[in-house]
This record gives structure tokens, sequence and C-alpha cells, in this order.
């Protein structure tokens, strides 16, 4: 949705704690957003949503990027006001953890790709 700036607040801690980020902007195309992730190789995808109406454009590009082979080990992450009033809403529309600041994002995002990083 149009709302950004608790996605760049999101992108500002990640920077901090050393990630090389890429802010996609506020109502992004899905597929452009899914060529990102595959272009960018990235390891961890952060959505928002505001309100309960963009949930359904949630789980769809969600869909999108776990049915791109390339995107298989992508953490995708989920934040905004609907998932803290429903704190397992993030199961329901296929994410892989909810992070309800910007400092728990970049503690689960670490957390996520753990495994992934061991040698």
């Amino acid at each position: 949705d149009l709302h950004e700036i608790g996605l760049r607040m999101v992108t500002d801690f990640f920077e901090m704690e050393g990630w090389d980020t890429f802010y996609l902007g506020a109502n992004m195309p899905p597929q452009a957003v899914v060529d990102t992730v595959v272009e960018r190789h990235a390891d961890v995808l952060a959505i928002s949503a505001t309100i309960s109406l963009h949930l359904g454009a949630v789980r769809d590009l969600i869909q999108m990027v776990r049915a791109r082979a390339e995107c298989r080990r992508v953490k995708i992450l989920v934040g905004g006001y609907p998932f803290l009033v429903a704190p397992e809403l993030w199961r329901k529309v296929g994410a892989d953890g909810c992070a309800s600041n910007a400092q728990d994002a970049t503690g689960l995002a670490t957390q996520l790709l753990a495994p992934e990083l061991e040698p």
C-alpha cells in the first residue's frame, strides 16, 4: 500500500545492522518485486500492510515469490497493523515470520537465516 514510513524505518534498521538493502517503495507491481528479488539475489523480503484490505495482495505476492525456484531460500517477513492485531496472521499469508517493529525484524531475519549461514 502507499504508506512508506514503516518500511523505510525497517530498511534503516537493517542497514544499521550491516545488511545491504534495496527499498522497492510503496505499491510496486508484484511481478517487479519478484523480478527484483531474483535479480538482487535477496535473502530476505519484508512486506508491510497497513490495512486488512491489502492482505490478499500480500498473500498473492508471497505465493508469486514462492513459485520461483530462484527464490526458494528467500525468507519473507511481514509487518503492519493487521499483523499486530492478529499475531498468527503471518502464517495464513505464507510468510516465514512477523515482526512488530524494525528492531525485531532485523533480529528475526538473522535468526531465520542462521541455519543457512552455519558451515
